[in-house]
């Protein structure tokens, strides 16, 4: 197979699939790999990216299309991929490749570059793989003398991939870095409770990179039309890595219950409490939605008065759904990175919040029974079912 111009060499992209989809047994990888390429068709039709082919085999998916690059680069926010590369296919003679990597050669060299050759194979052909690297790379040496490359195996400038497979050979310089995890709806959905943060939509992300699809709902405090920009904002970059799933956001009137909690409720038990009907609404979009958990934003430690301890008189707030804080273990730090490589942060700017209660630290430990003493006291049940029918949705 040869190319006739430069802008036809790349007609292939190799998707190399998630390390942990390759040491599921037989059946699970056949179902999670079916589902990886319906969404990387939900990413090609939504970016009006035109292909020829979608072809599985053992540890890779390769996509026939005459715009690679740009479908590789898009690629890169799909849950179950590790890497891309936008490739140039031949066939799996010496010959073929060695002509196929010259002319990649040719487009990515400079004058005093240096360059690696790195090959991969998986079959029974009569060259090695050292001598695959061996041979292109002294090709490449004597054709660009002029350009003064030079080898260098350990940090190059250009690394020339040649990735063969039974009687293919496909041929790259460019690696694209993917998210990993399991593919987006190879496990059942979860409600996500999302603030105009950082914390909640690197929640949510986690999750989804986990396989679960999200199902975001905003508990609105001020109905301050900035904070609920925002929030779509965020949903918005969130849904990028779940393209072709639903887009709808859950929006919450929370304001009147925060009024009526401040003035009726201890102040020891404010929080929890609080919490403890978002849980209870959550638990009602869960269960419309055909959810099976919650997932929250909150670390452990982050806050002086949010304990351990509080987390588990909340969550015993409902029983037929779990909730889960994928940030427990982890910093600050941390978390802004997560935010930054999922593309959240430009949504967020200042947001006026609400001031915090300080808890006296003579108070004893809150118990379960006071807490379910208080919310009797407070008919917390008519707040929730209250709260309930003015639920809205929107698509963002």
């Amino acid at each position: 197979m040869g190319f006739k111009d430069s802008q036809a060499f790349f007609d292939t992209v190799i998707v190399r699939l998630g390390g942990e989809i390759g040491i599921k047994s037989a059946w699970t990888r056949r179902v999670y790999e079916k589902r990886l390429i319906q969404n990387i068709k939900a990413v090609l039709k939504h970016h009006s990216i035109p292909y020829e082919n979608i072809i599985r085999k053992q540890g890779r998916i390769y996509i026939k299309t005459i715009r690679a690059k740009k479908a590789a680069l898009k690629l890169t926010k799909v849950f179950g991929i590790s890497s891309l590369s936008p490739t140039g296919q031949t066939t799996s003679k010496l010959q073929d490749i060695t002509t196929q990597s010259l002319k990649l050669a040719k487009r990515k060299l400079q004058k005093q570059n240096t360059f690696a050759v790195r090959c991969k194979r998986v079959g029974i052909h009569a060259y090695s793989s050292g001598e695959i690297c061996q041979q292109i790379g002294q090709k490449i040496l004597e054709a660009f003398q002029k350009l003064q490359v030079e080898v260098n195996l350990t940090n190059p400038d250009i690394i020339i991939g040649i990735e063969i497979r039974q009687n293919d050979a496909y041929i790259y310089t460019d690696t694209f870095a993917a998210p990993d995890g399991l593919p987006v709806g190879t496990q059942t959905k979860t409600v996500s409770l999302i603030k105009p943060d950082l914390n909640s939509p690197v929640a949510c992300w986690l999750t989804m990179k986990r396989g679960c699809p999200s199902v975001p709902a905003y508990f609105s405090e001020n109905q301050k039309e900035m904070a609920i920009k925002q929030v779509k904002n965020i949903c918005k970059a969130l849904f990028k890595w779940s393209i072709g799933r639903s887009t709808k956001l859950y929006l919450i009137p929370h304001k009147q219950n925060i009024i009526v909690l401040e003035q009726k409720c201890p102040i020891h038990l404010l929080s929890i409490i609080e919490r403890r009907l978002i849980y209870h609404i959550a638990a009602h979009i869960a269960e419309k939605e055909k959810a099976e958990a919650i997932v929250t934003g909150e670390t452990v430690g982050e806050k002086l008065h949010r304990t351990l301890r509080d987390f588990r008189l909340e969550d015993q707030a409902i029983q037929d759904y779990p909730i889960h804080r994928p940030l427990a273990g982890l910093d600050k730090a941390e978390i802004k990175r997560l935010a930054q490589r999922i593309g959240i942060q430009k949504a967020l700017t200042a947001v006026p919040k609400r001031d915090q209660v300080t808890v006296p630290k003579e108070v004893a430990l809150p118990t379960l029974k006071e807490v379910e003493s208080a919310e009797n006291k407070l008919n917390i049940q008519r707040m929730i079912n209250t709260t309930i029918e003015q639920l809205e949705t929107e698509i963002v």
